[in-house]
């Protein structure tokens, strides 16, 4: 029997560890808890993670806990035990269950009346009777157990309570952050009234400016150019977005529009992921593919007022070839390797098909400034990419109240130093890492 129960208690350990922990990662995807270590441990399935930090503060609570009731009764009274089996025990023995449990069939019983209602669409004189009829006989239940709250049954809602006020403080805190640099957002009139310089020197490379705004320029762009005697060649302005999907195709995971004229060589990057993916795991790799979705979007975006439709849409033909000594078979082996972004081609590549970079853009009819585009966007490639990040600090005002300045400016800030470093999560190196503090007042 000892080797069965311990067997049983590994069992159900480990599944409330490895519930735990996606859980947890769920919670950061969606700005609902501050950022922790997550590891993955398996190459082929993503949701095999360990949160270090979590799985220590979990077996100093279990220690924490037995050492201090030492009585499986009480223990019990804060999880659950039974002496009978089925659903029977819950109608015929109140202790059978603790709080918890019973606590988690109250809270279940809410949330699929509410994803029947918003999701399912189910008729409300459907879901109401059936919701009235679960929830009476569990609420029942749950008042019957509640003299267990003394007893052990409070340290679940200490948890609750703690880990409650942790994740709304958190999202508090982001939202109001969120929502300052929305209204604080600088304008494009004032951007384009700095010129296609931006009244600054600007050297080759490509500058990564992050942002939580979709839309829009952020604040951070007007102080960096404020203190700044120089800027890159390329700006993009990176915004990551963490979608409630498990995952996000990869055709879909950047999208990228253009920020004022050509000429000031400034687009905006929505990069989508969702709470499966791995993502910040390698910057050389995510820089690849930023730059080879910025090359797809310079070749297929389509000039004001025109028609015609975006070039790896366009038919290739053997009268293309140059000079005539490229057969057609070169042509489309180029406009493919055109079409998926690549600026850098292999020798192999040119030894079948005879032909350099420069003859694949003439090979499938590039025009003159797109070329130059994607010239200068190689150029700056190669010369480097640098990340721009803004160190910003909310802080409340002096008219706040005190329930707020407690809120924003201790619990908050506690949590914030407390969290892994946004560097750290999105996998930036410090070698190419330019960091610029602000504060806002909210």
């Amino acid at each position: 029997m000892f080797v069965v129960a311990t067997g049983a208690a590994i069992i159900a350990s480990q599944a409330m560890i490895s519930a735990t922990f996606s859980i947890v990662d769920q919670a950061m995807t969606l700005s609902c808890f501050p950022r922790v270590k997550v590891v993955h441990t398996s190459k082929k399935y993503a949701g095999q993670i360990y949160i270090p930090e979590l799985n220590w503060l979990m077996m100093v609570l279990c220690i924490i806990i037995a050492a201090g009731f030492r009585d499986t009764t009480q223990i019990g009274n804060a999880y659950g035990e039974s002496t009978e089996s089925g659903f029977v025990s819950i109608l015929t023995d109140s202790n059978a269950d603790g709080v918890a449990v019973v606590s988690v069939f109250f809270v279940t019983t809410n949330f699929v009346t509410l994803i029947a209602i918003m999701i399912w669409q189910v008729p409300l004189w459907i879901a109401l009777p059936c919701y009235a009829l679960e929830g009476s006989v569990e609420l029942t239940y749950f008042s019957s157990i509640l003299y267990k709250v003394p007893k052990g049954g409070w340290v679940p809602l200490l948890f609750v309570a703690v880990f409650f006020t942790v994740m709304y403080t958190w999202h508090y805190g982001r939202v109001k952050k969120y929502e300052y640099e929305v209204k604080n957002k600088v304008s494009l009139d004032w951007v384009l009234g700095l010129g296609s310089n931006l009244g600054i020197t600007r050297v080759p490379g490509i500058g990564l400016v992050y942002s939580e705004l979709a839309q829009g320029v952020p604040t951070i762009f007007s102080h960096l150019i404020s203190n700044l005697p120089a800027m890159h060649q390329i700006l993009v302005f990176v915004c990551i977005k963490n979608l409630p999907v498990p995952n996000v195709p990869d055709e879909e995971r950047f999208l990228i529009r253009r920020v004022g004229p050509k000429n000031f060589r400034i687009f905006r990057c929505a990069v989508r992921f969702g709470y499966r993916d791995l993502h910040g795991r390698n910057d050389v790799e995510f820089e690849e593919q930023l730059i080879h979705a910025l090359s797809n979007f310079i070749k297929t975006e389509v000039p004001a007022g025109s028609d015609a439709p975006p070039l790896h849409h366009q038919v290739i033909d053997a009268d293309w070839a140059i000079e005539g000594d490229v057969p057609a078979s070169a042509i489309a082996e180029a406009a493919r390797t055109l079409s998926r972004g690549s600026l850098d081609i292999s020798e192999e590549s040119i030894s079948q098909t005879g032909i350099r970079p420069m003859d694949f853009r003439r090979a499938v009819s590039v025009e003159p400034p797109v070329e130059d585009e994607l010239d200068v966007l190689d150029a700056s490639k190669h010369a480097g990419v640098v990340y721009l990040l803004g160190h910003t600090d909310i802080r409340s005002h002096k008219k706040s109240s005190k329930f707020r300045k407690f809120l924003i400016d201790h619990y908050y800030h506690a949590l914030k130093r407390n969290c892994r470093a946004s560097t750290i999560s999105l996998n930036i190196p410090h070698e190419r890492l330019l960091q610029v503090g602000m504060i806002h007042y909210i």
